[in-house]
């Protein structure tokens, strides 16, 4: 059987000038391929220690530092609304630290608005930032209210209550009375102060005197109220310590 012909060299030569066929002249494609995440792992150092040193002036030391530890570290590629360091940008944490801080005061402040509501809501007579619930004059009232013996009231504000008598303490308003059917020299007073502390060192003082026998006080309070009485009994003195507890 015979072998194949070999190809005529006219037919080779045309085969090589044939033009271009479609595609065969493509432009070189730049492919730009995406950096790889890359990791950088922590760095520990370890303690260094520095035995103490004595001097003239005293003995410094010991000092040790560390350890310290840092990293790790990420590197990648970009993504929408991440920063190339893989981390949330400073500005977004501190306005979320900002949202965060408003919520938690407003719902403070409504939970304290709540409390006050419930307050007023029952009935007491409550006001946080005023110490001075009462006044002088209201325990007066409240005496005469009640028909105790109240002579010649004598009005006093923060200065001139005690008489020529320098007390340790401030006070805000008051009334001095007698009770003549104690007693000449029997009487009693009314105070009112604009603090704990204040009305505290008043009993005290008070206190003191009834002690050293200068003048047999008895001492109430209510509130911010203080009455001191210099009567003939006890029993009498109670009848305002009672009218003083009823006020309102």
């Amino acid at each position: 059987m015979p072998g194949p012909h070999p190809l005529p060299l006219s037919l080779i030569i045309t085969m090589f000038n044939m033009p271009n066929l479609p595609g065969s002249n493509l432009p070189n494609l730049n492919i730009n391929t995406p950096n790889m995440p890359s990791v950088q792992g922590p760095t520990f150092n370890a303690p260094t220690f520095q035995a103490p040193s004595v001097s003239s002036s005293g003995i410094q030391g010991p000092y040790i530092q560390g350890p310290q530890v840092q990293g790790p570290y990420y590197s990648g590629p970009n993504m929408p609304g991440q920063s190339s360091s893989g981390r949330v940008s400073g500005s977004e944490g501190k306005y979320a630290g900002l949202w965060l801080g408003i919520l938690i005061f407003v719902w403070v402040l409504a939970f304290l608005s709540l409390i006050m509501l419930v307050l007023f809501l029952s009935g007491a007579n409550l006001n946080p930032f005023n110490y001075q619930r009462y006044k002088a004059q209201d325990a007066l009232t409240a005496f005469t209210t009640s028909g105790l013996e109240i002579s010649r009231p004598t009005a006093y504000g923060s200065t001139g209550g005690f008489g020529t008598q320098t007390v340790p303490f401030t006070y805000f308003d008051g009334f001095n009375f007698t009770v003549p059917s104690s007693g000449p020299t029997a009487g009693g007073g009314i105070t009112s102060f604009s603090s704990n502390a204040e009305m505290d060192k008043a009993k005290l003082f008070l206190s003191d005197q009834a002690k050293n026998g200068a003048i047999p006080y008895r001492v109430y309070t209510k509130d911010n109220i203080l009455i001191y009485l210099n009567v003939s009994s006890e029993v009498k003195a109670k009848q305002y310590e009672a009218a003083l507890q009823n006020i309102k």
